[in-house]
């Protein structure tokens, strides 16, 4: 059951207060996924809080960007691609308890990492749900964008100003960051919740050319 409108603008002032206190409701945030062969705006970082998408820190590292600001991870993602790098804010989409979140974070990850933020998967759904208008359960495989995907709707969803999208592909498997086979699972989400970030989210833009001729989301320049 999908929230009403006041428990969704709860749950949207709870995140805003959360990121107002790590300063990244002010600024732009540049988005960065997995997909390989990113396109990386120069000087990006001094402009915009570089958000990382699950192991995509790794890639940012390499490329000479400055630890993310946030990285948003996918529950069961393997931390070795980013072990000894900084993680200095992590919004971990799951739903376990503390007691297993302080346990990966000192005996599991090998990165080095600040606070961990849990968000649900039923708070996560509500928010793409909403700023999407379906909850995808008849859009592709797995019924869901995927955390990149996510990323922009949940910055959208919180009123970061400005979302500039790196290191997504509208066909291409792979990682950025290391050999794993990186298969697109969300593919048909992901392509469904672009058509929708194009028309409705004009604060959303990327730098894969691919991606805006394939969608209609801007070019950012």
């Amino acid at each position: 059951m999908a929230l009403d409108r006041h428990s969704l603008e709860r749950l949207r002032q709870r995140h805003r207060r959360w990121l107002g206190k790590h300063n990244l409701l002010d600024r732009p945030w540049f988005v960065l996924a997995s997909a390989p062969n990113p396109t990386i705006p120069e000087n990006i970082a001094e402009r915009a809080a570089v958000v990382c998408i699950n192991n995509a820190a790794a890639t940012a590292a390499r490329l000479g960007l400055p630890p993310p600001a946030l990285t948003l991870r996918n529950r069961n993602k393997e931390w070795d691609s980013v072990a000894g790098v900084k993680l200095p804010l992590v919004l971990w989409m799951s739903d376990r308890n503390i007691l297993r979140v302080t346990w990966v974070k000192l005996f599991v990850a090998k990165s080095q990492i600040g606070e961990i933020r849990t968000i649900g998967s039923r708070a996560r759904r509500d928010i793409y749900t909403h700023m999407l208008g379906s909850d995808l359960s008849d859009v592709g495989h797995m019924h869901k964008p995927s955390a990149g995907m996510f990323a922009a709707l949940y910055a959208a969803f919180v009123g970061v100003p400005e979302v500039i999208l790196a290191g997504f592909s509208m066909g291409q498997d792979g990682y950025s960051y290391g050999s794993l086979p990186g298969i697109q699972i969300h593919r048909e989400e992901d392509r469904y919740a672009m058509g929708i970030i194009a028309a409705q989210y004009p604060s959303v833009r990327t730098t894969e050319s691919e991606v805006a001729e394939q969608t209609g989301i801007p070019l950012y320049q």
